[in-house]
């Protein structure tokens, strides 16, 4: 009897979490997309490991965070500056709350060097989700293969 209860409690958990899986991400897949510039960096620092660190043009501004709004320019490119669609992004004091790391497969860094901005994905709360690194015509670099 212990067995079963343990196995439909168990089964009934790894359901509640497939499921909450499953609806996370359905949620990213219909998200819209935004663009976010990334600001000129030098260039021995931008790459470290297996992992790019990103820091964004619109905060290269004095007064970044003054409020929690940027807006879609045009190429759905988000800014701080008024003209296009409001976007609410969450913030910390001064920061904004937006990805600040990319990952990506050992000994492939060579080819996001000629990256220009952060593809990401606008979630519910102000959110955001890193979709990838495009280059200046707004074309996915690829993740895969060296």
């Amino acid at each position: 009897m212990r067995g079963k209860i343990f196995f439909f409690c168990t089964l009934g958990l790894s359901a509640l979490l497939a499921g909450w899986a499953w609806n996370l991400y359905a949620q990213i897949e219909r998200a819209p997309e935004a663009y976010l510039k990334i600001a000129p960096r030098d260039p021995r620092a931008f790459l470290l490991g297996d992992y790019m660190t990103l820091f964004y043009d619109f905060e290269t501004v004095p007064g970044v965070a003054d409020e929690d709004v940027l807006y879609l320019g045009e190429n759905r490119v988000l800014s701080r500056q008024p003209g296009g669609e409001a976007v609410s992004v969450r913030t910390r004091g001064k920061e904004y709350l937006v990805p600040r790391q990319y990952f990506f497969q050992e000994g492939t860094g060579k080819k996001f060097e000629n990256a220009r901005y952060a593809a990401v994905k606008l979630l519910p709360g102000g959110k955001m989700a890193l979709w990838g690194l495009a280059d200046e015509n707004f074309n996915l670099i690829e993740r895969s293969s060296k």
